[in-house]
């Protein structure tokens, strides 16, 4: 097994054929792959045996086709058969390729597959053409015409090139047809180690060395820089180069209600990446495993998992979930070991954590690129209280905002309540981070919030805001926002804007949008 993950050709094999991750939705459809590969089947027996009683020459291609339907035993079956299930053939292709158009089977991690069948496509209509001409017809002679005609449309050499390919000057003018077959066996040859060499380049694992600076994490030893070998794919490299701001919004999303874990499970280790959400945000839990493409998700009790106040408005305006075997809590994780390496850190490379979960994340990668494998070699782990980032260098993050958007789904809230103070409601903003305070006073200064920061006895820091120019505030940042709530919380947030619009001390004074 070790072999199909090292060499850089088996890995390509192992990628898709052991380790693939298939969806869940996987349903009759995704039989036509399959269909293909037994009509693939079928035709090659068929054609050889076609072939044993064929000629390849213009003067006799035409008599030797009459002799196989009518003097050879089963001629006429197999003649047919062959036919037919090249007619059948074509048919399931187009069937694979409208259900692959349909799931979405051409996106990452899955390009090179879909590069991969193009070719095959291609070749396949190569070989059919070929085939529509050895009878030696009538309707085999003005087919290769026409289509061999086409070529005549290249400026300047269009003309000598078909009369290459013709062998002479006309279709039927050469004695023998070799000419002509030779070109399509080559031209198929020629188009089959192309492809396979793009597919190659595309895929191919190539190895970088980065300069990493290992932080102490318990000792508090001098930095160390290390060169750490990691292997990952051009898909996942063109796939965050592209400008997607989903990716921020994940790692705000980790950052809130994620992990990055190195545990010990007897005498190995085992390394996982997850989140946990409500069961009210299952959906977007599984659009996080559509986005990547891997790992699995399930459910789980967790007593006590009420933290909204009862007397809040909101409560009652949102719709009751109705927990299934008090389900209430949904679980996206991943422990695939190449998973990790191709997918995942690449991500967090890109886009690093911003809060002291940055630490885990450099232990996990740490040890998960040093290939440690027995639970003696983990050495323990505490998290630093130490800050990695200022707010300056926060606020000059290129990502911030989308990772902002992301951050505000895991671990903010917003709310309408009624003070005892008060005959009206009040509208609020809160958001909060244990050991955050360099993350929540960024957040201020980009909100220009004027509240304090709160730190309390568990050393989580928090900021609520209720004045209308801070609501204002928020309300245009989440509006101006390159990216949108994704889950729950979108919800939240319009049945919030609506309560707002019922709060004179609001809607009189702020431009409240009708929905998000």
């Amino acid at each position: 097994m070790r072999i199909l993950k090292t060499n850089p050709v088996l890995t390509i094999f192992n990628s898709y054929l052991v380790d693939s991750p298939q969806p869940s939705s996987i349903s009759y459809l995704y039989n036509f792959g399959s269909l293909l590969g037994l009509s693939l089947v079928v035709q090659i027996i068929t054609g050889i045996l076609l072939a044993m009683h064929y000629a390849g020459t213009a003067d006799l291609a035409f008599n030797m086709v009459e002799h196989i339907m009518r003097d050879v035993n089963d001629g006429w079956l197999l003649r047919y058969t062959h036919a037919n299930m090249a007619s059948f053939f074509f048919i399931a292709v187009y069937l694979h390729i409208a259900r692959g158009l349909y799931y979405g089977s051409y996106r990452t991690p899955r390009i090179a597959v879909w590069v991969i069948g193009t070719i095959i496509f291609f070749l396949m209509m190569a070989t059919a053409f070929l085939g529509y001409v050895l009878p030696f017809g009538q309707m085999s002679l003005w087919g290769a015409t026409v289509i061999t005609n086409l070529l005549s449309a290249i400026p300047w050499i269009g003309k000598s090139l078909v009369e290459f390919v013709w062998g002479g000057l006309l279709v039927w003018i050469t004695e023998e047809l070799k000419i002509y077959y030779k070109f399509i066996v080559y031209f198929k040859l020629i188009l089959f180690f192309a492809g396979t060499f793009c597919v190659y380049f595309i895929e191919y694992k190539f190895s970088i060395f980065i300069k990493h600076v290992k932080k102490s994490i318990i000792l508090r030893q001098p930095a160390e820089v290390y060169k750490i070998e990691y292997s990952t794919d051009s898909n996942t490299f063109q796939r965050l180069e592209a400008g997607n701001y989903i990716y921020p919004y994940l790692v705000g999303l980790i950052e809130g209600d994620g992990w990055f874990s190195v545990s010990k499970k007897g005498k190995y280790i085992m390394f996982e990446f997850g989140i946990e959400l409500s069961i009210r945000d299952v959906q977007l839990i599984y659009k996080i495993k559509n986005l990547l493409g891997v790992g699995t998700v399930f459910f789980r009790n967790k007593e006590n998992n009420k933290e909204l106040i009862e007397k809040d408005v909101l409560v009652n305006s949102l719709p009751k979930v109705k927990l299934k075997n008090n389900r209430n809590n949904v679980i996206f994780r991943v422990r695939n070991q190449s998973h990790l390496k191709e997918i995942i850190i690449p991500i967090f490379d890109k886009y690093p954590l911003l809060t002291n979960k940055q630490y885990d994340y450099i232990r996990f990668r740490t040890a998960l690129f040093s290939n440690l494998i027995y639970s003696k070699d983990l050495l323990p782990y505490v998290r630093p209280n130490v800050p990695l980032n200022t707010v300056k260098d926060l606020l000059n993050r290129s990502y911030f905002i989308p990772w902002l958007i992301g951050f505000i789904e895991a671990e903010s809230y917003f709310g309408i309540y009624k003070p005892f103070s008060s005959i009206s409601y009040i509208g609020s903003f809160e958001i909060s981070q244990t050991d955050g305070s360099i993350i929540i006073l960024a957040i201020k200064e980009l909100l220009i919030l004027k509240p304090k920061v709160t730190v309390d006895k568990t050393n989580n820091t928090r900021i609520k805001v209720s004045s209308i120019r801070g609501i204002e505030n928020v309300i245009k940042f989440m509006n101006k926002a390159p990216i949108k709530l994704l889950g729950h919380k979108k919800l939240q947030y319009n049945v919030w804007l609506k309560e707002l619009k019922k709060i004179p001390r609001y809607s009189n004074k702020i431009k409240i949008p009708l929905s998000y």
